[in-house]
């Protein structure tokens, strides 16, 4: 009877063995698992002579059994740092980082996105999303080449935008204001070599200063709109 016991407490004691070895194994596993990635990543960039200006944005991942400590921001496969704030910017009204975002690889084009970090695996979430950065923009406060411009300009009610690509390229119109607040965004898409245009009609805009800024595969320009 004893030696029965005995037995069976040995098979108790390997079982409880097993059970934890399991929980070992398993719980980082599902841990890792529901690392939720950060949601609705947003990006914005312009130029202001002589600055450039951005916003990097994103919302919380959904919850998650493990605590979210922060986010780390890359450019590529290079880690540009950590911060807990949802957000990464330098713009005309305030600032959590430098110009020098922009100027990566000596001021190259990049892919970037964010991952949120996670406390007790000391891990990060993988990314559903990207953000295009065309690179660091250089004097274009006003372009006045027959390849980017604008007519009527002063306008009143509308004025037509006219640009030409030397190759295609995906194009994207911000218009901003005097103090760099974005007023319109026209997302052209992939527009074929040649030239093209857009027409703008501010409506409820104030007269004043506007500054269109153009991007694409091929650079960033920008012209000085005059509305009155």
């Amino acid at each position: 009877m004893d030696h029965i016991s005995h037995c069976h407490r040995q098979v108790t004691k390997a079982l409880k063995g097993l059970f934890y070895l399991l929980i070992v194994l398993l719980v980082p596993h599902q841990l890792s698992a529901q690392l939720s990635p950060i949601n609705n990543l947003y990006w914005e960039h312009w130029y202001i002579q002589p600055y450039n200006y951005f916003d990097l944005s994103w919302e919380q991942p959904d919850s998650t059994l493990d605590t979210l400590v922060g986010y780390n921001v890359y450019r590529e496969t290079e880690l540009y740092r950590f911060q807990t704030e949802t957000s990464l910017y330098h713009t005309p009204a305030a600032s959590n980082c430098g110009e020098d975002f922009v100027c990566y690889n000596g001021g190259e084009s990049f892919w970037m996105h964010v991952t949120a970090v996670y406390n007790s695996t000391l891990q990060e979430s993988d990314y559903i999303d990207s953000a295009y950065c065309y690179g660091y923009a250089v004097g274009i406060i006003e372009n006045i080449n027959q390849e980017y411009k604008a007519y009527p300009n002063p306008f009143t009610t509308s004025t037509t935008i006219e640009y030409e690509l030397t190759e295609p390229s995906r194009v994207q119109l911000t218009i901003y204001n005097a103090i760099g607040g974005v007023v319109y965004v026209a997302q052209e898409g992939i527009k074929q070599q040649g030239k093209h245009t857009f027409t703008w009609t501010p409506e409820r805009l104030p007269d004043g200063m506007y500054y269109g800024v153009l991007r694409s595969e091929e650079g960033v320009a920008v012209v000085k709109l005059i509305k009155q």
